[in-house]
């Protein structure tokens, strides 16, 4: 049987697509039948159900049961043109199988279920009588046809492939289940907000905050195309499917089937590369950094920039000390990660060496046995006895970064309704995104959204002159319902004025090369190599500023 990279027509030895079981032997009479027969029967039609990879063709066969000794004997009369359509009316298919090893080689339709007659062991009777059936069908034909229906013709093979399935398919019905549980109680939109009502349209320095939630990892990559639509480089990507070799050369290769270059990447060779062209994109940029890249804005609030903004740059150091018994001790140990034991054993064979022949490295040791012992300082043993402490080589040390913090106040007073309601939407919209979220299975608790802030010069642009901020948390939500300690309300008992406290901190922690080039030198004239375009850490769309 010829092989195809293809799905094509296989063919029987009697040249038909299909072929269906016949002989006394394996169409016999099954038990009670519809209401006035005592029989009914069963037929296996088998057929093609496509080709494996290397071009192997799979198998398939669907079980035809007739309630009554007439309609089968009319079945067997019909022309094999007519067989070819299956039970042709006069039955009804009540199973089916395949060999494709993701299918099952043999199920019961709901068909099976809906008649009565068809008791367990009737079922295991027909799932029986089918095996013998194929074997009938194709003992006449060649090995590779033999071959191909095993799964149809063992028992076993066929049972073993039915439970992994049927295992794998639990398995995915459980973790579906699980995750539906765990899927986060959460609001999944909050919708455009803004106060007063006329920044939306206006010019004016503004304050837009966007709330934030992870993407989901299991999204449809044209979801992505907001993404390969950004600059790599100073190159702008064109809209997905279609990528100009010429300005990206390493894509080149990936123009068309025959790699034949063609100066365009077509659609559907983007959609069979794409994870590769979206890291070549990644490598060649800074996408990844970008907030769509792996989060979903689901709300916007836009309001005036406020008074006392100030932001502080914080580094943690702090004191550390190393006395000279700790820092060769710590040297050996260092050795011996290193080295092995034979290096560690020499360099402690030698401090103690020096105790022979050292007073104060003699005296001090015995003090930090001593201390060790009875549980006293050995500085304060020392001191007692010797009049003098160990050398603890004070220094202040670096400890890492920390995260900075923005802490903001605004003050609301809506003038009409519209927008009392709009401040209320806004309120709540803090308040609920910081908050925690639950899951449906109440197992575990998810994490509350997160912010991106960004102080806008007019609609549009960055604002120059004021920090740009990384991607944050709302660590807490203030609201005083009376600023003017005084109870005041519109006609709709809407308060005439709120004061709004927020309290963000950064996700992630600030370094050097998160910074621009300098926007008063040009980059070519500094001498740190640091904002060359070929710098690793170099930030051009994501720097914090100034």
């Amino acid at each position: 049987m010829a092989k195809s990279n293809t799905v094509v027509e296989e063919k029987f030895n009697n040249k038909n697509e299909y072929q269906i079981s016949k002989g006394n032997s394996f169409v016999k009479q099954m038990g009670r039948g519809a209401e006035g027969d005592q029989n009914y029967y069963t037929v296996t039609r088998l057929s093609q159900d496509g080709t494996s990879p290397n071009g192997d063709p799979y198998y398939k066969r669907e079980v035809i049961l007739f309630n009554n000794t007439s309609d089968y004997k009319a079945y067997q009369a019909i022309s094999d043109t007519n067989k070819g359509l299956g039970a042709n009316g006069l039955g009804v298919t009540i199973a089916t199988g395949s060999t494709d090893p993701n299918k099952k080689s043999f199920e019961f339709n709901d068909k099976a279920n809906e008649i009565t007659f068809l008791n367990d062991k009737r079922l295991n009777d027909i799932k029986n009588n089918s095996k013998n059936q194929v074997k009938d069908i194709v003992k006449n034909e060649n090995s590779a046809v033999k071959n191909g229906v095993a799964d149809f013709t063992n028992k076993k093979k066929g049972n073993t492939k039915d439970d992994s399935i049927d295992a794998k398919k639990k398995e995915a019905d459980a973790l579906a289940k699980q995750q539906a549980l765990d899927k986060k109680l959460a609001r999944g939109k909050y919708g455009t907000m803004f106060y007063p009502s006329f920044i939306q349209k206006s010019n004016q320095d503004k304050l837009k905050i966007t709330i934030l939630k992870p993407k989901d990892p299991n999204s449809s990559p044209n979801n992505r195309k907001k993404f390969i639509s950004r600059k790599v480089g100073n190159q702008l990507l064109p809209e997905i499917g279609y990528i100009d070799p010429k300005k990206f050369p390493d894509l080149a290769h990936w123009s068309n089937k025959s790699g034949k270059y063609t100066g365009m990447i077509q659609r559907d060779t983007f959609q069979r590369n794409q994870n590769k062209i979206y890291a070549a994109v990644d490598a060649s940029g800074e996408n990844i950094n970008q907030p769509e890249f792996d989060k979903t804005p689901i709300g916007h609030i836009t309001l005036p920039i406020p008074d006392g903004v100030t932001d502080q740059n914080k580094v943690n150091f702090g004191s550390g000390t190393l006395n000279p018994v700790q820092k060769a001790v710590s040297g050996s140990a260092l050795k011996f990660l290193m080295g092995g034991a034979n290096e560690a054993g020499k360099d402690i064979a030698s401090i103690f060496k020096k105790t022979a022949t050292n007073p104060d490295t003699k005296k001090a040791l015995s003090n930090l046995i001593a201390g060790s012992a009875t549980g006293i300082d050995t500085d304060e043993l020392l001191a007692r006895t010797q009049g003098s402490i160990l050398n603890n080589n004070l220094a202040l040390l670096f400890k890492g970064p920390a995260l900075r913090t923005f802490t903001f106040q605004f003050i609301l007073s809506p003038r009409d309704r519209g927008e009392a309601l709009q401040v209320r939407q806004i309120i709540r919209a803090f308040k609920q995104s910081s908050a925690v979220q639950r899951t449906r299975g109440g197992i575990f608790l998810g994490a509350p959204n997160t912010y991106e802030l960004k102080f806008m010069k007019g609609n549009t642009n960055a604002h120059g002159f004021l920090p740009r901020i990384k991607h944050c948390a709302l660590l807490s939500t203030g609201v005083n319902y009376m600023p003017e300690n005084s109870y005041m309300t519109y006609e709709d008992s809407s308060m005439v004025s709120y004061s709004l406290s927020l309290a963000f901190q950064e996700l992630t922690a600030l370094y050097n090369d998160d910074y621009d080039s300098d926007n008063n030198t040009p980059t070519e004239e500094l001498e740190d190599a640091i904002f060359d375009s070929d710098f690793a850490g170099q930030a051009s769309s994501r720097g914090i500023g100034f």
